[in-house]
C-alpha cells in the first residue's frame, strides 16, 4: 500500500490485507499452540519412559515380570531361608511396583487427554489471536492455549504411588514445579531427596517473610502469645539454615502448619546410600530448641559408622542419616513423671508420618538400603507404633533407648525381622523403669524377644575401651570418649555386628 493510492480499489485492497493479517494471525496462534502442545508432550513422554525404565529395573532386579494389562507377577518367589521375612519382602515390592504402574499409565492417560484437547481446540478454530497485537503477540497467545495440564500428585497416594507419579513427570516438568510449586514436593515422601531438598530451601524465604510479617502484628497489636510463636518459627529457620551450612545435608521436611514447625535433615545421600538411620527424638524435643544438636549427634554416629564399615573391610559402602522431627513431641518439666503418664497421641499422629516416611527412603532409592529406625525416649514408643501399624516400612534394624515402651508386649509384635530389634537402658535412666506393663506396653527391657544391649564399661575383642553412658540422655554423647551405646549404634547400622549385649 502506497500513501498515494486512493479510492475504491485502494479501499477493497486494504480490506483484503486486513483478511489476510488476521488469517495470518490466526495461523501463527495455531501453529504456536501446537508447537507448544508437541514440545510439552515430547517432555512430559521422556520422563513416562524414564519412569518405565525405572519400573522394569525394579522388576527385573526383583525377579517381576510387568504384564501388558498392567498386572504385576512375581516370577522368582521369597527365599525358603528367609522365612516370614522374605515373604514379606516380596509383597513390599510388589505392592511397589503396581504403585508404580498405576502412576505411569494414570499419566499416560493425562498426556493423551491433554494432547487431544488441544488438538481438537484448533481443529474447531478455538485457538486464535488475542486482539491487534501483531505476529508476536499471535503467537505468545497460541503458545498460552497450547499449554498441558500439570498432573498432581495422588491424592492419598502412598510413597510408591507418589515416587512412580515423580518419575513420570518430564524434566520441563520438574523444573516448573521447583520454581512455582516446590510446596507440592518438599514433604511428599517418595520423591528423590535431592529434589526435595531444593524445594525445601526454595521455600525458606517466603516462610522466613510470612513470619516477620506475624512478628511485627503481633508486636504492634501486643499479642504476645502469637508474637513467641512467630520468634520461635524464626528461630527454627535459623537452625535449619544453620545446619544446612555445615554442608551435605539435605532439608527432607519443612512443616510450619502446625503449633511448632517440624524438620527432618538428612547428613548424606538418603538415595544412594548402603546404609540409612532415621532418629526420631523425644520430649522436650523442637526445631527451634535442640534439633542442631541432634544434627551434631548424628554427624559423628554417621563417622563411626563408616569407621566401623573400615574396619570390617567394607570401606566402600556409604552411610546416611537423618534427624527426623516431623512430629511434634510433648514438652514437661519432669520427664520422669511424665514418661508413663503422658498420652500417646502425639506418638501414634507421628508415627504415621514416620512410618510413610521410612517408607519413602525405600521407594525413592533404586536399591534396597539397609534400614535402621533409631527411637529415644518418647521418640522410641513413636518408633514403635510405626513399626507395629505399618507392615511396610522396610526398617530392617530398629534400636530403642531410654524407652518407656513401644506401644507393644514383644518385640514380634513390630513389623521387623525376628531378632533385629535392640533395646538400650542406662542403669540409672529412669525413664526406662517406668513399669513393666501399666503405661506403653511392656517396658522393652523386659521383653524376652528383645536383644538387650549394654551401656556400661566395655572392652571390644580387638581391645577398644567403651565408656559408659548415664542418665537419659548421653546414649549418643559425642567428645572423644566413645561410649558403648554408640558402638552398639554404630556396629548395628553398618550391619557389621551386634555390639554389645547384656
Amino acid at each position: 500500500m502506497t500513501p498515494r493510492w486512493a479510492g475504491e480499489t485502494s479501499a477493497a485492497a486494504a480490506q483484503r490485507l486486513a483478511l489476510l493479517r488476521e488469517g495470518i494471525e490466526d495461523d501463527v496462534a495455531e501453529v504456536s499452540a501446537l508447537r507448544q502442545a508437541m514440545g510439552e508432550t515430547a517432555d512430559a513422554v521422556s520422563g513416562l519412559a524414564h519412569a518405565v525404565s525405572e519400573i522394569d529395573y525394579l522388576a527385573e532386579a526383583h525377579q517381576f515380570r510387568i504384564f501388558d494389562d498392567n498386572t504385576v507377577w512375581d516370577n522368582g518367589g521369597p527365599d525358603p531361608a528367609r522365612g516370614e521375612e522374605g515373604r514379606r519382602d516380596r509383597a513390599q515390592m510388589k505392592a511397589e511396583l503396581t504403585d508404580r504402574v498405576e502412576q505411569v499409565v494414570r499419566r499416560a492417560e493425562d498426556i493423551d487427554s491433554d494432547l487431544c484437547h488441544v488438538l481438537n481446540k484448533i481443529l474447531d478454530g478455538q485457538v486464535n489471536a488475542a486482539g491487534d497485537g501483531g505476529l508476536t503477540a499471535a503467537a505468545s497467545a497460541g503458545a498460552d492455549a497450547g499449554h498441558l495440564s500439570m498432573i498432581e500428585p495422588p491424592r492419598g497416594g502412598t510413597p510408591a504411588d507418589n515416587a512412580g507419579w515423580y518419575a513420570s513427570l518430564g524434566p520441563g516438568e520438574k523444573a516448573w514445579i521447583l520454581t512455582n510449586r516446590p510446596d507440592l514436593i518438599g514433604n511428599l515422601d517418595g520423591v528423590p531427596p535431592a529434589d526435595r531438598d531444593k524445594a525445601n530451601r526454595a521455600r525458606i524465604p517466603g516462610e522466613r517473610a510470612r513470619f516477620e510479617a506475624e512478628r511485627d502484628r503481633a508486636q504492634a497489636s501486643g499479642d504476645t502469645v502469637e508474637y513467641d510463636r512467630a520468634m520461635a518459627r524464626l528461630k527454627s529457620l535459623d537452625n535449619i539454615e544453620k545446619m544446612l551450612a555445615n554442608g551435605d545435608r539435605h532439608l527432607l521436611v519443612l512443616d510450619t502448619s502446625g503449633e511448632r514447625a517440624r524438620a527432618a535433615v538428612a547428613i548424606g545421600d538418603v538415595s544412594t546410600a548402603n546404609h540409612v538411620a532415621v532418629f526420631t527424638p523425644g520430649m522436650n524435643s523442637s526445631v527451634e530448641g535442640n534439633m542442631p544438636g541432634y544434627d551434631n549427634d548424628m554427624n559423628e554416629l554417621r563417622e563411626r559408622t563408616e569407621d566401623e564399615l573400615d574396619r570390617a573391610g567394607r570401606p566402600n559402602e556409604t552411610v546416611a542419616v537423618v534427624t527426623w522431627l516431623n512430629y511434634e513431641p510433648p514438652t514437661t518439666d519432669s520427664i520422669v513423671d511424665a514418661a508413663g503418664s503422658l498420652s500417646d497421641d502425639r506418638a501414634t499422629d507421628g508415627a504415621n508420618r514416620l512410618a510413610s516416611f521410612m517408607e519413602g527412603v525405600n521407594a525413592s532409592s533404586r536399591t534396597d538400603p539397609h534400614l535402621t529406625a533409631l527411637g529415644h525416649s518418647y521418640g522410641s514408643l513413636t518408633t514403635g507404633i510405626a513399626l507395629r501399624d505399618h507392615p511396610n516400612t522396610g526398617v530392617d534394624e530398629a534400636v530403642f533407648f531410654g524407652s518407656p515402651g513401644l506401644g507393644v508386649d514383644r518385640a514380634s509384635d513390630l513389623h521387623i525381622p525376628q531378632g533385629h530389634g535392640y533395646n538400650m537402658a542406662a542403669l540409672d535412666d529412669p525413664v526406662t523403669h517406668v513399669g513393666l506393663t501399666e503405661h506403653h506396653g511392656m517396658a522393652p527391657y523386659g521383653m524376652q524377644d528383645m536383644n538387650q544391649m549394654s551401656t556400661q564399661d566395655y572392652t571390644a575383642p580387638d581391645g577398644r575401651n567403651f565408656d559408659a553412658s548415664s542418665g537419659h540422655s548421653e546414649y549418643l554423647r559425642g567428645g572423644d570418649n566413645y561410649t558403648t551405646s554408640e558402638w552398639n549404634m554404630a556396629t548395628i547400622i553398618g550391619g557389621t555386628g551386634t555390639g554389645a549385649r547384656l
